[in-house]
């Protein structure tokens, strides 16, 4: 006995990151997963990640350019038109009215699998965000902001008194912390004493 249709894509049990799956495969993606590849957020500079993020774009664009569900009020309505041209034996009005039922079915189905599909790359995406940050915790590679501030503000005074020590024209060396100052400033926000 054959156990019906194997699930391909996310919904396969045996899928690791998906990146290599013919089921998975865009064409004209490779920039998208690229910008998201190299985005500031170091939790998803991974290539699994950025790729299960464009097929996430691509699957909501899907959802949001596609038509609107089907509503059963539709569908009813559509059914008793059946039932009335079966009743009157009106085959031609039968037909078509079953072609509008099927028609309708179909994209119901269209957009209930896209919706599916969309879950299925959300909590992928998470799972996946969620391991790349456990390692990178267990890796040592994440720092506190806190701690990244602090070292940014011992450089800084670091850098401060070699400039003192080091450059002899009071208008030069107030020039380069002024510059300093201004860059952290305007990244930072503010040098904290």
């Amino acid at each position: 006995m054959h156990g019906g249709k194997t699930p391909t894509g996310f919904a396969s049990p045996n899928l690791k990151t998906g990146k290599h799956s013919k089921y998975l495969r865009l064409k004209g993606i490779s920039d998208d997963i690229e910008r998201h590849r190299t985005a500031e957020d170091i939790l998803t500079q991974n290539e699994e990640i950025a790729h299960t993020r464009v097929l996430l774009e691509k699957t909501l664009y899907r959802l949001l350019s596609g038509s609107d569900i089907p509503s059963y009020k539709e569908l009813g309505r559509i059914v008793v038109k059946m039932k009335l041209h079966a009743r009157n034996g009106n085959q031609a009005q039968f037909t078509t009215a079953f072609g509008e039922l099927s028609t309708m079915v179909e994209l119901g189905a269209g957009i209930q699998s896209d919706m599916i599909e969309y879950l299925n790359l959300s909590d992928h995406l998470r799972k996946q965000i969620e391991s790349q940050r456990k390692q990178a915790i267990e890796n040592k590679e994440m720092v506190k902001i806190t701690q990244t501030q602090k070292l940014l503000e011992i450089f800084i005074t670091t850098a401060t008194e070699s400039l003192r020590t080091h450059v002899s024209d009071p208008k030069a060396r107030q020039a380069i912390l002024t510059d300093i100052a201004n860059h952290y400033t305007n990244t930072f926000g503010g040098i904290s004493a």
